[in-house]
């Protein structure tokens, strides 16, 4: 797939969450949830436009990424190659930050009072998107060449070629397992426990990467 063809997905993603976000305030009450404490309870309300500060934020990431892609690797000697993964990560971010923002809009609609009483609730719907995305970035971690911006990066995985690039195959096996674990968690786990559950497996990866490279950088050098 071309670079600019995944500049236009992420500018579509961008412009679905505005459209989506616009389109729930006409169904939502004047006063909303706007925030839901760790036990999932709404502990604050406010106005319903309060809501519009996401697709702001989501229109800064966006640009963000955009100008990240073209100019953050722009000296990089892998640029096309780190240029696409870029862009790819950023496809993957704000899919996750759509389908979340579907979900609390629906909470919001629906006056929903403990986030950990739907259905799917949120401990689970964290769990899934955040696995997914994790599945997907350890595919393409390994395809991310050596440079100062993306990867899986540490002062040993930039010391040498031969480490990033056994570095970022480890990561992205790692990423791929962990993400693996969080989907099938979610099948038996909900509400808090879910939380830690995304939490330990991310904290088992990076500790887990950081030991690798750091042998790995003491073998070959």
């Amino acid at each position: 797939m071309k670079t600019k063809t995944h500049k236009i997905i992420i500018i579509t993603i961008t412009v679905l969450f505005i459209a989506t976000s616009v389109t729930a305030l006409f169904f939502m009450p004047d006063t909303v949830p706007i925030h839901w404490g760790p036990k999932g309870d709404a502990d604050r309300f406010g106005s319903k436009y309060f809501t519009l500060l996401t697709s702001l934020i989501v229109l800064i990431i966006c640009i963000g990424i955009i100008l990240s892609a073209k100019y953050g690797t722009k000296s990089e000697q892998n640029k096309k190659s780190n240029e696409k993964i870029t862009y790819i990560a950023g496809e993957c971010i704000l899919s996750v930050l759509f389908a979340m923002n579907i979900y609390i809009s629906y909470a919001m609609i629906n006056n929903v009072q403990n986030l950990y009483t739907l259905k799917l609730d949120i401990g689970k719907l964290t769990l899934i998107l955040f696995g997914a995305l994790m599945v997907i970035m350890g595919n393409f971690m390994p395809k991310a060449k050596r440079n100062s911006y993306i990867g899986f990066r540490t002062p040993a995985t930039m010391s040498s070629d031969e480490i990033w690039k056994k570095s970022q195959r480890f990561a992205g096996i790692s990423f791929a397992a962990g993400g693996f674990v969080n989907i099938i968690c979610a099948i038996f786990f909900t509400g808090v426990p879910c939380l830690f559950v995304l939490m330990t497996v991310i904290l088992i990866i990076v500790i887990s990467g950081l030991i690798y490279t750091a042998k790995l950088k003491k073998t070959l050098n």
